[in-house]
């Protein structure tokens, strides 16, 4: 609808997306990383399934006996239908969403093109350590790396950005960021309709 509009376009594929638990808070990195595979097979979610998903896609952490009210389904089914959504990965977790602003942090995205090396685990290694990141994706397109960090202002960012580059001078070809002052966040998933 928009394409007079749109200037430049680029395609860019998401091949690996690993999502972090907020190590930012923490003095301790959560163990846990979140890895969203590609799509290989689609997995069938039952009329159940997709009532209790769209319940809690707002309260994730809304307790079985008010989901049960809201489906007008036995808790036993509920229950039942959570855990098997849970084992088949479709539910990785239940997660906590934070309004960074609040925190006094900023959110920023860096776009990465990268020399594809020897060196390339060493560096996926390291974003994957970064502290400050909220999601990493590897790609295909364009560029080869997106990161979502957060930090108090953009010294602290290029600060990143320095070591980054210290750490692997050959490798990064380029790096563009984005500042988010505030991301919108939909909860319509038009998917399980």
């Amino acid at each position: 609808r928009f394409n007079k509009k749109i200037n430049e376009k680029e395609i860019q594929i998401m091949v690996d997306q690993y999502y972090f638990r907020n190590n930012f808070l923490y003095e301790d990195s959560a163990t846990k990383i979140s890895k969203i595979l590609p799509a290989n097979k689609k997995l069938k979610l039952t009329t159940i399934e997709k009532k209790i998903l769209s319940i809690i896609r707002n309260d994730s952490r809304m307790n079985i006996l008010d989901i049960s009210e809201k489906t007008k389904l036995n808790p036993k089914t509920i229950s039942t239908n959570l855990k098997s959504l849970e084992k088949r990965g479709i539910i990785m977790g239940y997660y906590m969403a934070l309004d960074t602003g609040k925190l006094g942090l900023n959110s920023f995205k860096l776009f990465l093109q990268v020399d594809n090396s020897k060196s390339i685990e060493e560096f996926e290694r390291y974003i994957t350590s970064i502290k400050d990141a909220r999601h990493i994706g590897k790609m295909i397109g364009l560029w080869d790396y997106e990161m979502d960090l957060v930090y108090k202002d953009t010294l602290e960012l290029q600060y990143q950005i320095e070591i980054l580059r210290q750490k692997f001078p050959t490798l990064i070809k380029k790096i563009d960021i984005v500042n988010f002052g505030r991301r919108i966040i939909t909860s319509k998933e038009m998917f399980l309709n």
